[in-house]
């Protein structure tokens, strides 16, 4: 893969909206990550840029994880971990094999609408840690697409 040259002031207005994006997502819960990656996508080619994006991802929930480490119950992290994992692969493999494009693009459509005009409450959700594989087989099922 050829490496690719960005100018100071272009990897300035990418860390710009690394910083935008990722303020948005803590305020709404989601989708500085659909911005960043369109931001992203301005000046880095498609082929380069899901490695990237990913790599940015796994340092900005790595850096909220360090700050809300006393937050943390490590009785739910090994299932949600579990179910994660498992929830990215099949849903990877699916994608890969059964769905062409217009089927990811129409669920981001539809998510990014949903955080728009989602409820300002939610009825909260109690689950024992063990249930926890379930939320994460979701979030990493969804989290791929």
């Amino acid at each position: 893969m050829p490496v690719i040259e960005l100018s100071e002031g272009v990897l300035a207005l990418l860390a710009t909206a690394v910083l935008v994006t990722s303020f948005i997502t803590s305020l709404t819960g989601m989708g500085g990550g659909v911005l960043m990656y369109a931001a992203m996508s301005t000046v880095i080619p498609v082929r380069a840029l899901v490695p990237v994006h990913g790599i940015v991802q796994v340092f900005n929930n790595a850096a909220r994880s360090y700050y809300l480490i006393r937050y943390l119950r490590p009785s739910m992290l090994m299932p949600f971990a579990l179910g994660g994992v498992l929830g990215a692969a099949l849903t990877t493999f699916f994608i890969a094999r059964f769905i062409g494009e217009t089927l990811p693009l129409m669920l981001v459509l539809g998510l990014i609408v949903y955080t728009l005009f989602r409820p300002v409450t939610l009825p909260p959700i109690v689950l024992p840690d063990r249930r926890y594989f379930w939320v994460g087989l979701i979030t990493g099922s969804v989290g791929i697409i």
